[in-house]
C-alpha cells in the first residue's frame, strides 16, 4: 500500500503513492489505519525526522494535526522533494544512511517503508540512532511482500502485483527487532497489521527508543 519511486532516474517507473490511494478505496482505508497507529507512537514526540518521507504524506498529516511540532524529512527522490516543497515541508534531499543532520537532533524519527528499498538497512539504522537524543524512539513500518502480491490478485489489482517496487530486501518480525537491536535500540513495542499473526498481516509495526 505504501508506493514509492523505483528509479529516482527514471520517472516513467514511479508508481505514486497519492495517485494509487486516489483511486483505491481500500487502500487509502487501510493506509489511513496504519498511518494512526505510526502516529501514535510519535504523539508525545516534538521534533520528528520523516526518513524516506516519499511524498510527504505522513509529513502533511501531522503537520496538520500537530503543529506545534517541528517536522522534517529526508528523501532520496528529487521529484519528491519538490513536491514536498510545493506542499510547504521541510524536506530535503538525502540518504537514509547518511542524512547529513546533526547528532542528536530529533526526539523521534520514523522509516514508514523505507528499510525494505534500503541497500545497506544498517547502516540506515545506525543513522537513525545517531540523529536521535538519548531517550529518542525510532519507529519502523516494514511490508510482507508476499501477502501484499496475494492480496493485490485477490483484488483484481494485477498491476499493482506485478509492479516493481524496489524492494530489495524481505523483512519480518525477527529481523526487524534483531536489526533494530543490533544498532543499539531497545526493542519496546512491537506489533502486527491489522492482525497477530505475521502470516495474515500486511506491515509489521516496530518501535525502538536509543538509550
Amino acid at each position: 500500500m505504501c508506493a514509492m519511486p523505483i528509479d529516482y532516474k527514471d520517472t516513467s517507473t514511479r508508481v505514486s503513492q497519492r495517485e494509487v490511494f486516489a483511486g483505491n478505496l481500500l487502500a487509502r482505508l487501510y493506509r489511513n489505519f496504519v498511518e494512526a497507529e505510526v502516529r501514535s507512537e510519535l504523539r508525545d514526540s516534538s521534533r520528528i525526522l520523516d526518513i524516506g518521507c516519499g511524498e510527504g504524506i505522513l509529513l502533511e498529516n501531522l503537520a496538520e494535526r500537530y503543529p506545534d511540532k517541528t517536522l522534517v524529512g529526508v528523501d532520496l527522490s528529487e521529484e519528491n522533494v519538490r513536491l514536498c516543497k510545493g506542499l510547504g515541508l521541510d524536506v530535503s534531499l538525502g540518504d537514509a544512511s547518511d542524512l547529513g543532520l546533526p547528532p542528536a537532533s530529533f526526539d523521534a524519527c520514523v522509516m514508514m517503508s523505507v528499510l525494505e528499498h534500503v541497500e545497506d538497512p544498517a547502516a540506515a539504522l545506525r543513522e537513525a540512532w545517531r540523529v536521535l537524543e538519548p531517550g529518542g524512539r525510532l519507529v519502523v513500518l516494514v511490508p510482507n511482500d508476499r501477502l501484499f502480491k496475494v492480496a493485490r490478485c485477490l483484488f483484481l489489482r494485477f498491476k499493482e502485483a506485478r509492479a516493481d517496487y524496489g524492494h530489495v530486501s524481505e523483512w519480518d518480525p525477527a529481523r526487524t527487532r534483531r536489526e533494530m537491536a543490533a544498532a543499539g535500540f531497545d526493542v519496546v513495542r512491537a506489533r502486527n497489521l491489522p492482525g497477530r499473526l505475521w502470516g495474515l498481516s500486511l506491515h509489521h509495526l516496530c518501535t525502538g527508543l536509543k538509550p
